[in-house]
């Protein structure tokens, strides 16, 4: 089964069953029928756009703008990620109906019209991936609060919408909530922080004792309203107890617990971010992510998921025994491959078929959901290398990340991953 179908396996796995109630399709007082309010009239932001023939997923940058859509009266009005534009669409369907999916249809395009000069980089590449969706009719559904829209004729391109803002976190957290979590920054404002040394900052519910390595800790109060944190700057680390007071981070004086000779700017970040923390700092969550803020805009935004994870085509180099006592390396013609999207999905394959999922990536675990496997039958040794990559998977395995290897250990075996190299 070819990467096309795995991909579409996934965008038809559950569908709000809204279309089909409502509306006369052959009204031609509606430009759109009601049957397909789901879809119109709202503004469809992407979150990711996939090539599974390259085995390619992109998703915007952090502060460019993504590609959207709108379809009002009888027209989608677009952004390709370069330039504003418009065509003519009809809908008609649902185009599939079996049990468990309904709702696919289709949407034939006219030509579109395009405002401005073409663009080069990231922001091309999406335009032309984009175009290719209204050479022929294609397929909209909706999964979810997500709008998914396929080339469903003979292209591989497909693109994931969603109506919702990006999350903002407002929620005040607990020192429950934050218990075991390390988060690592993904955006600074105040601050240029090294590459590829991200500020870290881990939670403990309980506080320490009040002298460590020597030093007292000045946050006063008792010690089962307080918690422990480490944090860094990129180098070195510092410790001290905590509370959240209304909402406002504060954190003891206990200061470096470290002392690596580092570069003078990393030394400076270091010292940057303990000044930051220690003046009392506004903190929110909401899901996986982090935000600190203080009264003179600077703000530290970070996830307890692993970013470097996400984005990264990852290739199965070998399974580990249910002993973790011996390695086996793939069968020679197996190749394994994972690819994880930042919506969630990932899309992998299993020496034997190619298959999608949804993944919850936590910074030590991750859990798969709604895994969809091709129906080819290899050869046993191949078949065998799936299903222990399947067993793996439904197991919620723990994460073993160093930045160049990928480990997954699951209940029995492991899989041992490193990045693929583009060129193979």
């Amino acid at each position: 089964m070819g990467m096309r179908k795995g991909i579409l396996a996934l965008v038809v796995l559950a569908f709000v069953p809204a279309f089909g109630c409502g509306g006369d399709p052959d009204d031609p007082s509606e430009s759109f029928p009601s049957k397909y309010s789901p879809v119109t009239d709202k503004d469809w932001r992407m979150v990711q756009a996939a090539n599974p023939e390259e085995f390619v997923v992109l998703a915007p940058k952090k502060g460019e703008r993504a590609p959207t859509i709108r379809f009002e009266d009888g027209e989608a009005l677009f952004f390709t990620g370069c330039r504003d534009g418009s065509a003519s669409v009809e809908f008609s369907g649902p185009a599939e109906t079996r049990e468990g999916v309904y709702g696919l249809v289709k949407a034939d395009f006219g030509i579109p019209e395009l405002e401005g000069e073409p663009c080069s980089g990231s922001a091309g590449r999406f335009e032309h991936m984009f175009l290719k969706l209204f050479v022929d009719e294609s397929l909209v559904s909706i999964r979810n609060e997500y709008l998914n829209l396929v080339d469903g004729v003979g292209g591989p391109y497909g693109f994931l919408f969603t109506d919702r803002a990006d999350p903002v976190p407002d929620e005040i957290p607990t020192i429950d909530s934050l218990d075991d979590r390390t988060f690592r920054s993904v955006a600074v404002s105040g601050a240029k922080p090294v590459a590829d040394r991200p500020m870290t900052l881990s939670f403990t519910n309980g506080a320490m004792k009040q002298e460590v390595h020597g030093k007292l800790d000045d946050l006063l109060g008792p010690a089962d309203t307080k918690g422990s944190l480490d944090a860094s700057g990129g180098c070195n680390s510092m410790s001290g107890n905590f509370r959240i007071t209304d909402g406002i981070l504060e954190k003891g004086g206990i200061g470096f617990t470290t002392q690596v000779g580092c570069p003078a700017r990393e030394v400076a970040l270091d010292e940057w971010f303990d000044r930051f923390l220690s003046r009392g700092v506004r903190i929110r969550t909401a899901g996986h992510q982090l935000l600190l803020s203080n009264e003179r805009g600077q703000k530290v935004e970070m996830t307890d998921s692993h970013p470097a994870v996400v984005g990264t085509d990852w290739k199965l180099d070998g399974v580990i025994s249910p002993d973790q006592s011996h390695w086996s390396a793939l069968p020679v013609s197996a190749e394994v491959r994972f690819l994880f999207a930042s919506d969630g999905t990932v899309q992998f394959t299993t020496g034997c078929n190619t298959a999608t999922a949804e993944a919850d990536v936590s910074a030590d675990s991750i859990r798969f959901d709604s895994i969809s496997v091709g129906d080819e039958v290899c050869r046993r040794q191949a078949m065998g290398l799936e299903h222990k990559i399947l067993g793996v998977l439904s197991s919620d395995p723990e994460i073993d990340f160093d930045g160049e290897t990928f480990n997954l250990k699951g209940n029995r075996y492991g899989l041992e991953m490193s990045i693929r190299d583009s060129s193979t």
